[in-house]
């Protein structure tokens, strides 16, 4: 009966002590963990990664510390231990869709797209509802020129998730170069009303410039070379096709501004039309600060002197170093009497391109402008 008493006893001490020395484990390990956190907020990722690396010794089949410190080491660019701990999870959870994904993703970012595909169409395969897994499988097939499968990938990601912006950036590509044109542009819309952003706007302008091609360059040729018949039929035509792309409504707005005789309210509205279309697309800032500064001519030759302003500072906020907007506001300024202004105006032209100091000098605009004591410290200005 003793013995018995105190077998059970030695029994209830063992389980007591496992308890003890697992609350201990599980303590050091939520302390590793916070640890972890706090130095990767701080962007030590080095330290981030010996606590975690401290963690998984205490719990070492920790799918959450598996899946960080393989996500760490991709975001520190050791892949070779990224894939370390991939391979660890892979052996321990095999069917884990989400751990065949992150491997994926990591061959993927190596340019390992034979790899990235196997590991992509087994996460597809193991979960038919993982939107990431076919959006990355897709454009690992797309990068792969494999474009047929690429489209069917895409597909399905934008089915199971119709607002990922990066999958429908991928399938307008993959449209595109299947010869689908028109469902490009339509994917491309549909990606640019979720993804707003500059970069989404820029993906889009360097997929219109590319099929615009040769007939752009064209039109921009024509237009420069004072062709502006030509110039017009040639951007009306682009529009027709890409009526999305801002720079065809800028250009069509220059021809018809500086055409003989000028159609003032018909560029104007071209113009403003492409302000509109920035929000598809995007101008570099020469191009808008040109744009914004033409309306602004033409506002302050329509006596609009308040609207003339506002497009003038538009110009400058785009590109400070673009003379012709401060020469153009400096004009105004004059035109309304303030020479003072107006004097400062046309200095910050000079500072910026020395020809103004001759164009303020002739300008038959400005005389004046030239008959003030203003017109005589521009010139000691500059």
């Amino acid at each position: 009966m003793k013995s018995f008493q105190l077998a059970k006893s030695l029994f209830i001490f063992f389980i007591f002590a496992l308890q003890t020395q697992a609350a201990r484990s599980n303590a050091n390990v939520k302390k590793h963990i916070e640890l972890g956190k706090y130095s990767a907020s701080f962007r030590d990722y080095d330290r981030a990664a010996q606590h975690y690396e401290a963690a998984l010794k205490e719990a070492p089949h920790s799918k959450e510390l598996l899946f960080t410190l393989g996500a760490l080491y991709q975001k520190t660019g050791e892949y070779d231990k990224s894939e370390k701990f991939y391979k660890k999870l892979l052996d321990l959870y095999p069917l884990d869709a989400h751990a065949h994904l992150c491997i994926g993703d990591l061959y993927l970012a190596q340019n390992r797209l034979d790899r990235a595909v196997d590991e992509l169409q087994k996460a597809t395969e193991l979960d038919r509802e993982n939107s990431a897994a076919f959006r990355n499988l897709g454009y690992a097939q797309l990068l792969g020129d494999a474009i047929n499968s690429a489209e069917k990938s895409l597909e399905k990601a934008v089915e199971l998730n119709p607002k990922d912006p990066l999958a429908l950036f991928d399938l307008a590509f993959v449209y595109n170069k299947l010869g689908k044109k028109k469902k490009a542009v339509r994917t491309f819309q549909k990606a640019i009303k979720i993804d707003n952003s500059v970069a989404g706007k820029e993906t889009y302008t360097d997929f219109l410039i590319e099929n615009e091609g040769e007939k752009l360059k064209q039109a921009i040729d024509d237009f420069n070379k004072n062709n502006f018949k030509k110039a017009e039929n040639k951007f009306r035509k682009l529009i027709d096709d890409f009526p999305d792309h801002a720079l065809l409504y800028a250009y069509l707005g220059h021809t018809l501004h500086f055409k003989r005789p000028p159609e003032p309210f018909a560029a104007e509205n071209a113009y403003r039309t492409a302000i509109q279309k920035l929000k598809f697309t995007v101008l570099k800032p020469r191009q808008a600060a040109y744009l914004y500064d033409n309306i602004g001519m033409i506002r302050m030759n329509l006596g609009d002197f308040p609207e003339a302003e506002h497009f003038f500072k538009k110009a400058v906020d785009e590109q400070t170093d673009y003379p012709v907007c401060y020469f153009n506001y400096g004009c105004m300024l004059a035109r309304k009497g303030q020479f003072d202004a107006a004097s400062v105006a046309f200095a910050d032209a000079a500072r910026r391109d020395k020809n103004f100091v001759k164009y303020v000098s002739t300008h038959a605009a400005l005389a004046n402008f030239r008959k003030t004591a203003a017109y005589t410290n521009f010139l000691n200005t500059c």
